[in-house]
């Protein structure tokens, strides 16, 4: 693990925080509109209702769509998504590098996604 938060993947935050990170990246005030878009647009796909923008996947369809993002190392594992519609955020943060995936395929599935 890095003593110190890097591209990485040293990243310390909160679910809180990363809460802050997806109302503030959607409301304008970290990218511009045509940045957002950019950095949302699918640029390569994953299978039916699955694709990758430039650092965040992205899963359903229509309007309908959940972007989010993953991660983990040894002792650490996180998931954060967002569902612009619904304008909620989900965060989960272990301090085991237990697969978080079941807990977010079961949140996709929740959400009639």
């Amino acid at each position: 693990m890095p003593v110190l938060g890097g591209s990485d993947g040293g990243l310390y935050t909160c679910a809180e925080d990363l809460d802050r990170l997806w109302r503030a990246l959607f409301a304008g005030r970290i990218l511009s509109e045509s940045m957002l878009q950019a950095f949302l647009k699918p640029w390569a796909t994953r299978g039916a209702g699955r694709s990758y923008g430039l650092g965040v996947y992205r899963y359903g369809d229509g309007d309908n769509i959940a972007y989010y993002a993953v991660g983990g190392d040894f002792g650490v594992d996180f998931f954060t998504a967002y569902f612009p519609k619904q304008m909620i955020s989900a965060s989960a943060l272990g301090n085991t590098e237990v697969n978080t995936y079941p807990l977010l395929n079961a949140l996709f599935s929740e959400t009639s996604m």
